[in-house]
C-alpha cells in the first residue's frame, strides 16, 4: 500500500479539510469540524503537516503569497493583512495560491464568498489590496426569530437579480427594504425571502467593492451560484473555481517550494 509522506490540512470557521499526500498526489481526503491547531499535533500521523488557516504572522499587503513558518514539523501558511483600511484574512490567502498557481498570468479581481466575503485585487502575482463584507453571515443573522426567521426557499435567480440591481442603485434603503420584507413575512407574503435578502446585501457588497471588480478579469473561488447570477447580471464574464481543490493547490505549491529548498 502507498504510504504519505506529508499531510495538508485547511481550516475554515466551519469546516476542517485533511488530504494524506504523496508527493503531488492525493491518497485519502477527510472532512470534520474545525479544530484548535493546538489540538492537531496527536490526530494526526507523524508527518510533516503544511496548514492552512493558523492565524498569527500575517504578511502586509501589497505582497506576493507569503513562504510557510515552520513550528517543529508543523508548517503555517500565514494570511495575509492590509493597514489601509485595515483587514486581514487566513485560509483564503492559501486558495489565492493555488489559484495563481493554476492561473499565472491572472490579473484582475478574485472573489471568495463565505461567511465573511473576500474581494482581493491581484497584480503581476501579487495581492495588491482586499476588502471585506460580513454578507453571508448577516443572511444568517437576519434569519434570526426577531429578525426575518429561517429563509429556506430555494434560489431564485429572477428575484436575486432584481434585489441585486435596487440595491446597488439604493444601499442606503436596505434596512428599510428588509423591514419591508419582515412585514410581508408576518403576513405570510414572503415569496421568494432568501433570494429577496440575499440580493440586497450582495448588491450592497457589490456596490462597496465597485473599485474591485468594475472593468476587470473576475474570477470566483468557492462555491456561490449566488455570488456567480450577481456578477453575470452585471456583464461580467466569471471564472468559478472549487473552493477546495484551490486550497489544496495552494498547500501542493507551498510543500513543493519546502521540497526545492531542502
Amino acid at each position: 500500500m502507498t504510504q504519505a509522506d506529508w499531510i495538508a490540512v485547511e481550516i475554515t470557521p466551519d469546516r476542517m479539510l485533511t488530504w494524506q499526500m504523496r508527493g503531488p498526489d492525493v491518497l485519502a481526503r477527510h472532512d470534520a469540524a474545525p479544530e484548535p491547531v493546538s489540538e492537531l499535533g496527536a490526530e494526526l500521523p507523524d508527518l510533516p503537516v503544511l496548514l492552512s488557516g493558523a492565524r498569527g504572522h500575517e504578511a502586509q499587503v501589497p505582497c506576493a503569497i507569503p513562504a510557510p513558518l515552520r513550528s517543529g514539523r508543523f508548517h503555517l501558511l500565514p494570511g495575509v493583512r492590509q493597514a489601509q483600511p485595515f483587514d486581514d484574512m487566513g485560509f483564503e490567502a492559501t486558495r489565492i495560491a493555488g489559484f495563481l498557481a493554476l492561473n499565472p498570468g491572472f490579473d484582475g479581481a478574485l472573489c471568495l464568498p463565505g461567511a465573511v466575503t473576500r474581494w482581493v485585487q491581484i497584480s503581476a502575482g501579487e495581492i495588491v489590496s482586499f476588502r471585506s463584507f460580513l454578507t453571508g453571515t448577516m443572511l444568517r443573522l437576519l434569519q434570526a426569530p426577531e429578525a426575518l426567521g429561517v429563509l429556506d426557499d430555494a434560489l431564485d435567480p429572477e428575484t436575486l437579480r432584481a434585489a441585486v440591481d435596487r440595491a446597488m442603485g439604493r444601499p442606503a434603503a436596505l434596512t428599510g427594504d428588509l423591514a419591508g420584507l419582515r412585514a410581508r413575512l408576518m403576513a405570510g407574503q414572503g415569496g421568494a425571502a432568501r433570494s429577496e435578502a440575499l440580493g440586497w446585501l450582495i448588491g450592497v457588497e457589490l456596490s462597496a467593492a465597485k473599485p474591485w471588480w468594475l472593468g476587470q478579469n473576475v474570477a470566483l473561488i468557492g462555491d456561490s451560484a449566488a455570488h456567480r447570477i450577481a456578477l453575470e447580471a452585471q456583464g461580467l464574464p466569471v471564472l468559478v473555481a472549487d473552493g477546495a481543490r484551490m486550497a489544496l493547490e495552494g498547500l501542493k505549491r507551498a510543500y513543493a517550494g519546502l521540497e526545492a529548498a531542502t
